[in-house]
């Protein structure tokens, strides 16, 4: 009997590992999605920036 208890433990204390590590590796992939939205949306004010910024003084052409 207690082999198989053992035997449950271990399973039990495996399946807690997995589910340790699957929830650490979720919030690791937020961050990372969270990170990669942060730099697109400053890719995004930036070529605004430039894109406004080329137009500044320029009227329109009145050929």
């Amino acid at each position: 009997m207690s082999n198989m208890r053992r035997c449950l433990e271990r399973q039990e204390q495996e399946i807690k590992e997995r589910r340790h590590r699957r929830a650490k590796e979720e919030r690791e992939e937020e961050e990372d999605d969270e990170q990669v939205a942060m730099a697109m949306d400053m890719l995004d004010l930036s070529s605004q920036g430039h894109h406004h910024g080329s137009q500044v003084g320029q009227g329109q052409n009145m050929d």
